[in-house]
């Protein structure tokens, strides 16, 4: 039955896990790519695969997905992570490759005896963007009656002289701080939060340029793209033998003259089963305007073993305002798989595992390994 049922979501995945953009709707999912110091905030050695696709729409193709694996050590209070996220869209295929690497180095310390950890991240990533020109079609090429030919049904030909360039890359550093508090024994909360900021070099640049378009951009800006991210969380029991949790989130993430802003919740049951609602949109000053989109999340443990789990995660994006009509709806699926940890004893053990052994060495990561007979705060 485990067989049929990884074969089934497998199958979904090949027909589902594509999509249209880099910016994954739901942002539980790449984390370390809206802020390095997220990476590795699991305390397990990790893999995660997901896509999306727009099942409805009327403007040419759009692909997308990503991968990502993180590591940590506690007992050197390090994490480590690796991502890609690879993006076509449109007529004219403009393909996106973002490929980054992210370091985080933990500092805990104390106030009133109650643990702190903040969370130092760097991150240096490498963006390549393409683009065919012949596919396009501009607008000297459209006739107001005859659509793209004219009235012999020959097509219409522009102006417009494609440049001798496709392609456009470049280096990215960046930098993110988060700080972690857990408060309480029996009825444990936690608060996450941060932010992030990153920078676009000249390297690979030609001319100063940063775009595919190749628009001259402010140099002068030591801070080209930066997020804000905050998520607490907060038990609805208080037993040692059984938990649900809630988790309310809010993100905003600013680049050049866009901006996202996802706010919502989410509530699980053991960290192994949840249900998870967002509304996504640009400016709030802009709030009627602009087009807004309400994220609906859900994610299984499908398979648990002595030493590793098999997470699988289903979002559904209901796009709200006049360009639903266009880009339609969206789908996107998530598998992640974590290995337990032996934290940081002599010898190897799979009965313990990284959260509880890493308080030893003051550095807090999140449970996902909760069971029953171990309790909220083991």
């Amino acid at each position: 039955m485990k067989f049929l049922f990884l074969l089934f979501w497998y199958l979904f995945f090949a027909k589902f896990g594509i999509s249209q953009d880099a910016f994954f709707y739901e942002q539980n999912q790449i984390r370390g790519f809206i802020n390095p110091a997220l990476t590795g905030i699991n305390g397990s050695l990790s893999f995660t695969v997901l896509g999306k696709e727009q099942y409805i729409n009327t403007i040419g193709d759009f692909l997308s997905a990503g991968i990502s694996i993180e590591q940590s050590w506690p007992c050197a209070k390090v994490d480590a992570g690796i991502f890609h996220v690879y993006d076509r869209e449109g007529t004219g295929l403009l393909t996106t490759n973002h490929t980054g690497l992210n370091f985080v180095y933990t500092v805990p310390f104390e106030i009133s005896s109650t643990l702190n950890n903040v969370r130092i991240g760097t991150k240096v990533q490498y963006t390549n963007k393409t683009i065919d020109w012949d596919r396009l079609i501009f607008s000297d090429q459209i006739d107001p009656k005859y659509n793209l030919t004219d009235a012999f049904g020959i097509p219409n030909q522009s102006d417009f002289i494609p440049p001798d360039w496709s392609s456009s890359s470049r280096l990215t550093v960046g930098f993110g701080l988060i700080h972690r508090v857990e408060i309480g024994r029996v009825k444990t909360w936690s608060l996450t939060w941060g932010g992030a900021a990153e920078n676009y070099t000249n390297t690979f640049e030609d001319k100063g340029y940063d775009s595919i378009l190749r628009l001259e951009k402010d140099k002068k800006r030591l801070v080209d793209k930066w997020s804000l991210y905050l998520a607490p969380e907060f038990p609805l029991t208080r037993s040692y033998k059984d938990y649900f949790g809630f988790r309310p989130s809010f993100v905003l993430l600013s680049e050049s003259a866009l901006t996202n802003v996802q706010l919502g919740f989410d509530i699980n049951y053991r960290r192994a089963y949840g249900l998870g609602i967002y509304l996504s949109a640009g400016h709030f000053k802009d709030f009627e305007q602009d087009t807004k989109s309400l994220i609906f999340n859900s994610y299984i443990r499908a398979l648990t073993i002595s030493n590793s789990q098999l997470n699988i995660g289903f979002q559904y994006v209901h796009n709200i305002g006049g360009f639903s009509e266009v880009f339609g709806q969206t789908m996107q699926v998530t598998f992640g798989y974590y290995f337990r940890q032996d934290g940081c004893g002599s010898t190897a053990s799979t009965k313990s595992d990284c959260p509880p052994v890493s308080r030893k060495h003051r550095v807090m990561y999140e449970n996902i390994w909760f069971h029953p007979v171990e309790g909220i705060n083991k």
